[in-house]
């Protein structure tokens, strides 16, 4: 099943854009397809941003629904930012590919935001914790040092 998956993830890589450090922004060049990364942390789960409540972290551009969001965001922008640039952490576990997530199928550690491709065919969220989170972290981590040390033109 998996030499099924990495053909298909890696077609499906091709769908979203990037910065030069190569994190997955939405056509507006906005992260997270929008969502505001304060919003997974809380009991509701997440919610879109809005365009006129935005931040930059390290050139990447985050919506939040409330300015008290962005301020949250602002103290501590390495606590919400998502891991892997935005990416689906199974593919870059699995292959190393930038693939594109579905922003509500996440899992939130205490080591982060991780975020995966769901379609009706496909659960990577569901595949990573049947694995192993901590196994396929490792390998997504190594990955991820991989992507950010090539040269941007080559991210992808």
């Amino acid at each position: 099943m998996l030499r099924f998956l990495a053909p298909l993830l890696l077609l499906l890589a091709g769908c979203a854009s990037t910065n030069e450090a190569g994190h997955n922004l939405n056509k507006h060049g906005v992260a997270l397809e929008g969502y505001d990364p304060v919003t997974y942390h809380s009991q509701e789960g997440p919610r879109e941003g809005l365009p006129q409540y935005w931040a930059e972290n390290e050139g990447v551009r985050y919506w939040f629904v409330s300015v008290d969001s962005r301020t949250r965001f602002l103290q501590s922008p390495d606590y919400y930012v998502p891991r892997y640039g935005g990416w689906c952490a199974w593919a870059m576990a699995d292959s190393g590919a930038q693939v594109e997530v579905d922003p509500e199928c996440y899992l939130l550690t205490h080591e982060g935001l991780f975020l995966f491709y769901r379609s009706s065919l496909i659960d990577t969220r569901e595949r990573w914790i049947k694995a192993g989170h901590d196994e396929r972290k490792l390998v997504a981590d190594d990955s991820w040092t991989d992507i950010r040390a090539r040269p941007a033109s080559a991210a992808r």
